[in-house]
Parts: structure tokens; sequence; C-alpha cells
């Protein structure tokens, strides 16, 4: 489907030692993100194209390497929301035609999932977040769930994500989006704003549904969140009207090209 192209806008900031590093029109950007609440890094890869070698070399990111970069990606048309936030993960550079392309591969909450060690005591299960967050610098907390406390005292040593994991309950589990942690049981939302979609605010296609999961493409909405509430409403297939707690959204842009809209994942809320 050719998209409206009218009014797109973007901006890719970076933090880099020598201060942020900001990139907009009438630069190129190509980008595919993905979120989830799936206990699943959210994931992003961002071409930018003729990028100066210098501004390459500042922000060069080889795999493994202990360096927190910060990138925040805001896309939209008038007004600009932020899709993706993170860090640099990897990165590198190559010549397509006659452009040179400078690919970055970014992880929300990465360089803490990976990198981060804790080793504390803590009296109730409620500590376990703030003291495993206090070794995860770079990550906030989000929407947290009441969790059963913890009877006695409890020694937490190993990855900070590792023992996340293991205090989670069983109808408990957590993501991270935005660097903000949450943690949500099963019928929980990060929050009760309830976003509309429908024509007049964005909504492209039809909506289908497989295994009991509905699926719908829509103009980038900063409204709709992984985690959060939407109202489906769609002449077309009325059986599926109603609200929906989003599981996965995909965005995908070029702002010289044709892609520039998000794919949402969600299942009907019943509560």
């Amino acid at each position: 489907m050719k998209l409206n192209r009218f009014n797109r806008n973007f901006e890719l900031i970076i933090s880099l030692k020598s201060g942020d590093l900001v990139i907009s029109e009438p630069f190129r950007v190509q980008f595919d993100a993905t979120k989830t609440i799936k206990r699943d890094l959210n994931k992003a890869t961002i071409k930018i194209y003729n990028l100066s070698k210098e501004k390459y070399s500042e922000l060069r990111k080889d795999e493994g390497q202990k360096t927190y970069l910060k990138v925040a990606l805001s896309v939209g048309y008038d007004t600009l929301g932020v899709v993706f936030q993170g860090n640099i993960h990897d990165s590198e550079i190559r010549r397509e035609g006659a452009d040179i392309v400078t690919t970055l591969y970014c992880l929300d909450g990465g360089f803490d999932f990976l990198n981060s060690f804790t080793s504390k005591t803590v009296t109730s299960k409620r500590e376990v977040v703030n003291a495993v967050l206090n070794d995860m610098p770079n990550t906030s907390k989000g929407k947290i769930t009441t969790q059963k406390p913890t009877l006695r005292p409890k020694v937490l040593v190993g990855s900070s994500v590792k023992i996340l994991e293991k205090n989670l309950q069983q109808n408990e589990d957590f993501f991270i989006d935005g660097e903000k942690l949450h943690i949500l049981k099963t019928n929980e939302v990060i929050s009760n704003f309830i976003a509309v979609v429908d024509s007049e605010s964005g909504l492209l296609t039809t909506p289908s549904i497989s295994e009991k999961k509905v699926n719908f493409e829509t103009l980038f909405n900063p409204l709709l969140k992984v985690g959060g509430l939407c109202e489906l409403n769609t002449i077309f297939e009325p059986s599926m009207n109603g609200v929906y707690k989003i599981e996965t959204i995909i965005y995908k842009g070029d702002n010289f090209g044709d892609e520039w809209s998000q794919t949402v994942v969600c299942e009907r809320y019943n509560n």
C-alpha cells in the first residue's frame, strides 16, 4: 500500500561524549523496530544515509563493547512521538551504490540486561525490584504489579535480569519499553487510558485474526503502546470491534520511500 508522504517527519538523537548528535531532514533514515510484552528485548535497526565519517567514528560500536550509547527515535507527521529508545548494541558502515549507509543495531534496555550484576540481601519481595534497578543505571521503574511478600530475608546474587525472572509469579511477566521496567500480571495493563483506533485516527487495513490475536496496520500513533489498551472500531469487521490489550507493535519507515506505518498485534481485553 502506498501511503501519503505529506508532512512526514522524524528526529534521531544519539547521545555521544561530545554531546547529542541530532539527525533529521534532509538526511534519509530507514528503520524497523519491534516492541513486545513477551519478555524479549525490544529491537530496532536504523539506517542513516551519508553520515559523515567523523560522526560515524564517534558512534561506532562493536558488539560486546561495554559502552552505553543512548539512542531515541521519534517519528510522525506534524508532531512527533518516540517509537524507540534504547542503546546502540552494534553498528556498521558500508557502501550501497552511491550512498554510504550507517546501520545501528539497537536494544531497548540491552546494556543493563546484558551487563548488570546484583549482590544484595532483601527482607521483602517488593525490595527485589528496587534492589535490582539500583544495579541497572539506565533502566527506570515503570508499572509494577502488587507482588506477594517474602516471609524471610533473601540473598540476591547474580545477573540482575535473571534475579527478576526467578522472582516472578506464574501469572507475571516483565518487559522493558523506553528503558522502563514493567512487571504485569496477565490481566493487567500499564494504564487505563484507551486509544481509539478507527479510520479517522489512521487505521489503514481491515483487521485480521489468527490464533485469537488481532492484527491491524495504522499510521504512526504514539498513543498506541505495548502493554496498553486500544478500542478498535471498524465498519468492515464489526465483530472485531472492542477493547484490546496491545502485545506487539512493529514500526517500519523510510522518509524517502513509501513505508511509514505500524502493525499492531493485540488480544481481546475482558476486564
